[in-house]
């Protein structure tokens, strides 16, 4: 079967669309997931996850935020608070941020 040059086109056109709309749908799962594995290790760390974002917080919580959506430790954490792994929560890129916050807020 030859494909004429509009038909490939149209094929790529749809391809492109069917990939922007999986991306799309796997994002915002992913962000909440990694939202609430933040959350889960703060109050681990013994911090409030419903902090009042506000002023100089707001500037650190956006900074945790990031540091959690790009973690390529997801599996690590997931298993870490579910008591599935020992020890400390080294491996998390946030791990030194909670442990100040915590010091500071007592």
């Amino acid at each position: 079967m030859v494909v004429s040059t509009f038909q490939g086109v149209v094929i790529a056109i749809v391809l492109f669309a069917a990939v922007v709309a999986g991306l799309s749908f796997l994002v915002p799962r992913r962000r909440l997931a990694s939202e609430s594995r933040m959350r889960h290790m703060m109050r681990k760390a013994g911090l409030d996850p419903d902090i009042d974002p506000v002023g100089e917080h707001d500037e650190v919580i956006q900074a945790i935020r990031r540091s959690c959506r790009r973690c390529g430790a997801t599996d690590e954490c997931e298993a870490w608070l579910e008591g599935e792994h020992a020890g400390d929560n080294s491996f998390c890129p946030n791990a030194r941020v909670f442990e100040i916050l915590a010091k500071y807020r007592k």
